[in-house]
């Protein structure tokens, strides 16, 4: 069965689309994949060592009670050890509160450099001999499908360790229990959002390819009955969609018009054939019919020239369209516009998700703020907000990741410019809270919604969509950096009253 020209263009655009989105909803899937377990582990990672920091703080209680091992027999110094970290309330309760809140933990222990737990969540363990586990950093550095293998795979079992040191002597290790697997339908969820995005941009493409190659192929089909027309002796047939044809520039165009000439040419030609056949002889009729028969040669000749470019054109157009050249020109347009869409998340996701190398150094937060503040005052002046600033005396220095921290807190000003379309007032302060030092950005604006609160550092959520600003990203990228820095976010809201959003990162000392 011979296939249609139309129907071969079509499929080849359709294809094209499917392979190119079938790539990107790999490779989205894959940073997701990368994403999720990076989150468990760096959530894992965090709690091993406030676990770390918890028994240092039993021991240094302990000690300074006037508890002490009774010799300095290894077996006594791990007994003292277990009891005194198993007996401490703040501990305990540090472990069992990170594994009950946590989807993904379930199972903390503290072993020695042998192996034998000395505490754990899992009232089983102490005093048993742990077995190795998979490292999650591992796969967290892994590539993608050993990363999709672990999520999509049989349920597994990865941690983390956290050195656990008695001054400057390593005794054991602090071990994390995750299952990756548990993520299985968040990265599912993403599975059939790019399935769905694959599915509508291939139907929509095979649509936007069929109107395209219709559009594109249509001035051929009329060429196609000027012929028919030609060959039943219409030889100056009328024009279609009002001379369409013949006034396009291209080689359509041009074959249309040149088929019409011949056409008039023709017509005329037979005209003085039949008039001369009435008043001369017949030797006069046969040199007319020989006239005759050379214009019809020629115009063979005429439209064989414009067909063999036609068809090479339409080669070069069939042949080139992979490589992404603009050929056709309407249907390359659309192509390209749809590959630039989605390239542009992911990027933000990963530059959201792209692993950052910090440069921690002691920084004095009130001049970071006030160099934040200095560069965005311009569009505060333009937007109409009044802004005040408020931190007393000298404030203890914090170490941190300069770059990373003004990128949060501008995101944190310009995001309550967001919330103030008609201008408005906004505050930013700064305090010493006990061994923290918290950044206040209050404004007056519009307000989240509560039935927002649990989506607001959601990654692509912005809750400015209906007037076409805001990626989504700010917010969740400020909530990464300051999780980073080991310190807080959090924020209240009251709708058609404000926002105040609240940073607390811990002092350099």
């Amino acid at each position: 069965m011979q296939v249609r020209l139309t129907t071969k263009f079509t499929l080849t655009v359709a294809l094209l689309v499917l392979a190119v989105v079938t790539v990107l909803s790999f490779l989205y899937v894959s940073i997701l994949a990368s994403q999720l377990i990076k989150g468990v582990e760096d959530r894992a990672a965090f709690v091993a060592k406030m676990v770390f920091l918890q028994a240092q703080n039993a021991l240094r209680d302990a000690a300074q009670e006037g508890s002490a091992p009774a010799s300095s027999n290894p077996e006594d110094i791990r007994e003292y050890l277990r009891r005194t970290l198993a007996e401490n309330q703040g501990l305990t309760s540090q472990v069992d509160a990170a594994v009950g809140y946590s989807n993904f933990i379930f199972e903390i222990s503290i072993v020695d450099s042998s192996g034998r737990v000395l505490i754990s969540s899992d009232s089983s363990l102490p005093g048993q001999i742990a077995s190795r586990r998979n490292s999650l950093e591992q796969l967290a550095r892994g590539g993608p499908r050993k990363q999709l293998s672990a999520i999509l795979g049989r349920l597994r079992t990865d941690e983390v360790t956290y050195p656990f040191n008695l001054g400057d002597q390593p005794f054991g290790e602090i071990r994390v229990a995750t299952q990756v697997g548990l993520l299985r339908q968040e990265l599912l969820a993403g599975l059939l959002a790019a399935g769905s995005i694959a599915v509508v941009a291939v139907l929509l493409s095979t649509l936007l390819g069929a109107l395209v190659s219709r559009a594109t192929l249509a001035p051929l089909r009329r060429i196609s009955k000027q012929l028919d027309q030609i060959a039943t002796g219409r030889f100056d047939p009328e024009p279609e969609s009002g001379g369409t044809a013949t006034r396009r520039g291209d080689e359509f165009g041009q074959m249309s018009t040149s088929i019409t000439q011949i056409g008039q040419q023709i017509s005329r030609t037979r005209e003085e054939i039949a008039l001369d056949i009435l008043i001369q002889a017949r030797s006069e009729e046969n040199q007319r019919r020989k006239v005759l028969e050379e214009t019809l040669a020629n115009a063979a000749h005429e439209v064989r020239n414009p067909l063999h470019s036609m068809q090479l054109w339409l080669e070069v157009l069939r042949g080139n369209l992979p490589r992404e050249q603009e050929t056709p020109a309407n249907a390359v347009k659309v192509l390209q516009s749809e590959i630039e869409r989605l390239n542009r998340v992911v990027s933000q996701a990963l530059d959201y998700m792209r692993p950052v190398v910090p440069q921690f150094e002691e920084t004095k937060m009130e001049k970071l703020v006030g160099e934040v503040l200095e560069v965005l005052r311009p569009q505060l002046q333009r937007a109409r907000i009044e802004l005040a600033t408020q931190w007393n005396g000298e404030l203890p220095a914090v170490r941190v990741d300069r770059k990373l921290i003004q990128e949060a807190v501008r995101n944190l000003v310009l995001n309550a410019v967001k919330a103030m379309p008609q201008g408005g007032q906004l505050m930013v302060a700064l305090e010493r809270r006990g061994e923290m030092l918290r950044l206040t950005v209050s404004d007056t604006g519009c307000g989240i919604p509560a039935e927002h609160y649990d989506k607001i550092f959601a990654l692509f959520f912005t809750k400015f969509k209906e007037r076409g600003g805001g990626s989504g990203i700010g917010l969740a990228s400020a909530y990464k950096t300051v999780q980073f820095h080991n310190g807080s976010i959090n924020f209240e809201s009251e709708e058609g009253r404000g926002t105040t959003f609240r940073i607390e990162l811990p002092l350099a000392n």
